[in-house]
Formats: C-alpha cells, structure tokens, sequence
C-alpha cells in the first residue's frame, strides 16, 4: 500500500517493506519520480526473493557470481567488507535497497533525496542541501529523542540503527546503536556488528536461539538476546566498552564514519567528538 503524506513524502507498506521515500530538486516536489521508485523497489525485493537462500548464508562462505542480481551483489559486498563473516547479507537488506531507490531518484533530478527504510537511512544532498536526521534512543519505542544536521560537505549519506527491540535479532544488549557511513548497506551491516558486540555476560540476560524467536531467520543457531532483568552496572559498562572498542575498529578501516551509542541509559559516540553535533530535539528544532 503507498500512502500520500504530503508533496515529495509518501510512505510504501509493501510485505517485509515499511519505507517513507522523500524526494525534491531545489524544494520542488518529486511526486511522478517517487511513483516510479516506488516500482523499482518493489521489483527490487522481488529479484532479492529469487536468491533469498544466499542471501542467508554466511558471508563468509559466498563466492561472487557474475550472474547474480546486482541488489544481491551489492549486499554480499557490504556485508564481506565487514570484520565478521558470519553476518549473511541480509544484514545489508535494508540499506541495500533505500540506497538503490535514492541513486534512482538522484538519476531522475533529485537534489535532496531520504529514503527511510525501517529505520535504515539513505541520504542524497546536493551543494547547498541539508537535513536534520531524527534519533532514537531505545528501538522498544522509537521515540526521537535527538538529531543531526547532515549537509553536501559531510561524507555521510547512510545512517542505520541496530540493537534490541528492533526489526532484526541482535545479540548485544544495546537499546540502540546508530551507525553513520558513506553509504546505507556499508551503515545497516556495521550497525548489526557493533550492536552484536555490545554485550557483556549477565545471568539477567535471557538468550536463546535464533530460530526460537524468527523460525525464517539467517543465523540459525546463533545465540540472541530475548530479555533483560536487572543488570549489573559493571555489565552495562563492558558491554558499552566493547562496542566502542569495535566502532573503532570499523572506523579505522575506513567503513564507517562514525557511532552513535545508548547503552544502559548512557549515550557514547565514536570518535568522541561526534557528541557535539549529536543535539537533543526542543521545541526549536
């Protein structure tokens, strides 16, 4: 179902597919060229859906192959980019696909592109655009609690959340890990990663495996968060320390730009200095 909301914004609910697509040139609306979008990604995850028994297979053991659909390529690539080949490309599905929807809408003329993909974001702005992106602390309720300011001059054009009560499974404890990249597949597999390293062992921590919450899920077999009672300050702690221990690492090979972290109720950034430009929402904002 494609939903109007207002010039240039509509919202796509189509199968595993909840997307609002956002597209102007110089504050003009782009509403014929979201209508043709909107057909592009509903072919996308049709051509996604042909090949989905690769798409769940560890990164680790796919050989690339010339004849597969370039929506699959491209998640392989993300995903193989990433320091864990256990991630399976369907920790790029999202993002794969807001960025194949902008880069058509920037085809068409589109000089300020968002794409919002389940929370997976995809930005495209020309000299002189910007956009406020909205975050949420805590995926349970997906309520904005903060922004940034993301312009022409910034290297970020992909923004992806990952932690516990999201749309995926994760295995951290994180009530959110936000992930800042130069793309949106490269940001939706980092943000899986990191959020996966932010745990710490804790009785109060209830894990069980994949399959138990999502009988369809591509990590058979692995360990998941289901529950939290009540931790141990230390716990919360080392879980923050080895996220950002692995947002640096992923920061330092270049795949991301930065990390944005709430943990137990603490809010870290990677590199440190991303603090200043993450902005609580007022009234004037």
């Amino acid at each position: 179902m494609l939903t109007w909301l207002e010039p240039g914004l509509y919202y796509l609910d189509y199968g595993p597919m909840q997307m609002t697509i956002s597209a102007f040139c110089r504050q003009q609306p782009l509403d014929q060229d979201i209508m043709e979008a909107v057909g592009y990604a509903k072919n996308l995850l049709a051509e996604l859906a042909s090949c989905i028994k690769v798409a769940k297979l560890p990164a680790g053991t796919i050989k690339r192959c010339p004849t597969s659909p370039a929506i699959l390529a491209m998640m392989i690539d993300a995903v193989q980019r990433c320091p864990d080949p256990t991630l399976t490309p369907m920790a790029a599905v999202a993002g794969a696909i807001a960025d194949c929807v902008a880069e058509l809408l920037v085809q068409r003329g589109a000089t300020k592109v968002i794409i919002n993909n389940g929370g997976d974001i995809a930005l495209r702005i020309a000299e002189g655009e910007s956009v406020k992106v909205g975050i949420a602390p805590d995926l349970n309720n997906n309520s904005v609690s903060h922004f940034i300011e993301i312009d022409s001059t910034s290297k970020v054009r992909g923004i992806a959340t990952s932690g516990l009560g999201g749309r995926g499974l994760t295995k951290g404890i994180a009530s959110a890990a936000v992930i800042l990249s130069e793309n949106c597949r490269i940001a939706d597999a980092c943000a899986t990663l990191v959020a996966n390293h932010i745990f710490s062992p804790d009785p109060e921590i209830k894990q069980v495996r994949a399959e138990e919450l999502d009988p369809d899920t591509d990590i058979y077999g692995h360990l998941v968060t289901a529950a939290l009672g009540k931790l141990q300050p230390k716990t919360w702690q080392q879980a923050l320390q080895n996220g950002l221990a692995q947002a640096r690492k992923v920061l330092e090979q270049g795949l991301i730009s930065g990390a944005i972290l709430f943990v137990g109720g603490q809010l870290a950034a990677v590199p440190e200095e991303l603090l200043s430009r993450v902005l609580p929402i007022s009234n004037n904002n």
